[in-house]
């Protein structure tokens, strides 16, 4: 992914993922929103063994993440990672994010920097309403 072009960004991108996921796994922190995963699942499957061991039933665990690119040119690149798990019950838990970054810097985009709308709206300039 836009490897030869800019292998600098290419690598603090791989870099970001890379943290995030380890981040998922550890239940370790990389900014706010990435202190959960499987060490929370960890703890639900904890406690539902307990119910499960109390009232009878089976108890089974499964854990699954994916990251797949769904956008990458020479401006950004944008990802989405799909996560699931299961820890007894009925349904496992999904979730899907998505993350963006600058192809040419590797630094991740957020709303804000993305549109100077949103980010003129945020702070009631130009005459905007605050969302």
């Amino acid at each position: 992914m836009l490897s030869d072009d800019n292998p600098e960004a290419a690598e603090k991108i791989t870099e970001s993922l890379a943290a995030m996921e380890d981040a998922w796994y550890t239940g370790g922190s990389v900014e706010e929103g990435y202190d959960y995963g499987y060490n929370g699942m960890l703890e639900i499957a904890e406690d539902n063994y307990g119910f499960a061991s109390e009232y009878g039933g089976p108890m089974e665990m499964e854990a699954d993440r994916t990251v797949s690119v769904v956008h990458a040119d020479s401006d950004y690149c944008a990802f989405l990672i799909t996560s699931y798990y299961f820890t007894g019950g009925v349904h496992g838990t999904y979730s899907t994010e998505a993350v963006c970054f600058d192809s040419q810097t590797g630094e991740r985009l957020t709303l804000d920097s993305m549109s100077s709308e949103l980010a003129d709206r945020k702070s009631g300039s130009a005459g905007m309403p605050r969302p």
